[in-house]
């Protein structure tokens, strides 16, 4: 007996030893799994921005182009043979941004990726002149919002950001829309002037600014 109350000491000194051991090390495991997490949370962040940023880019191009054809409206219209080549480099780029969703993207993440960049290719197939509906066009524009707005929506239940699920109408989207609105209404004003006997002055065609570098490598 007497040596079993010289024990006693040791063994509640090893038990507790072992217990803040075990403490320890589960303390140090969640932290480094927060810290594993919040790095992987950031190389998301970066793939899901700079595959949104080449799609938002190629979106533009490719309205810009169409608009030339009679698709919406652009205050900045492209040509087909300045435009089309932009847009193959942008879709190239958009392969090389593809890959990292795919590696970091969760699965509602990468499906709405896809959703919106196929879309996209249509409003492209309108630019380049393989499709001719002006209906379809609409079509198309308004769906691509919807997917844009799918995608951003899944990524940040992905990254664990809070927000509505509504997305708000893109700056670009918004310009557009001004543009076609106001230019519907300077050609119902200028037709009502030609009527009266007014006709309007003729005014050179808008041009775009100077750019020190392409509109495809805008940020």
């Amino acid at each position: 007996m007497p040596y079993v109350v010289q024990l006693l000491p040791l063994l509640g000194v090893a038990i507790g030893a072992v217990v803040t051991y075990a403490v320890i090390a589960q303390v140090i495991r969640a932290r480094w799994l927060r810290e594993r997490d919040a790095r992987w949370d950031q190389a998301r962040l970066d793939a899901y921005a700079a595959y949104a940023n080449i799609i938002k880019q190629y979106t533009q191009i490719a309205i810009r182009i169409a608009a030339t054809r009679g698709f919406g409206a652009s205050d900045k219209p492209l040509s087909p043979e300045e435009g089309l080549p932009m847009l193959a480099e942008l879709d190239a780029e958009r392969n090389n941004r593809w890959e990292a969703v795919l590696l970091l993207g969760d699965p509602d993440t990468i499906a709405a990726a896809r959703r919106w960049h196929e879309v996209v290719w249509k409003l492209e197939w309108f630019a380049n002149g393989s499709l001719r509906s002006r209906a379809m066009w609409d079509e198309m524009w308004q769906q691509a919002a919807r997917d844009r707005a799918r995608f951003y929506e899944c990524a940040r239940r992905s990254l664990g950001i809070g927000g509505g699920d509504a997305m708000p109408e893109s700056g670009w989207e918004r310009k557009s829309v001004v543009w076609q609105q106001l230019r519907e209404r300077d050609r119902a004003a200028q037709a009502e002037e030609a009527a009266e006997g007014d006709p309007a002055p003729e005014v050179p065609a808008p041009q775009s600014r100077p750019q020190s570098q392409a509109p495809a490598q805008r940020k």
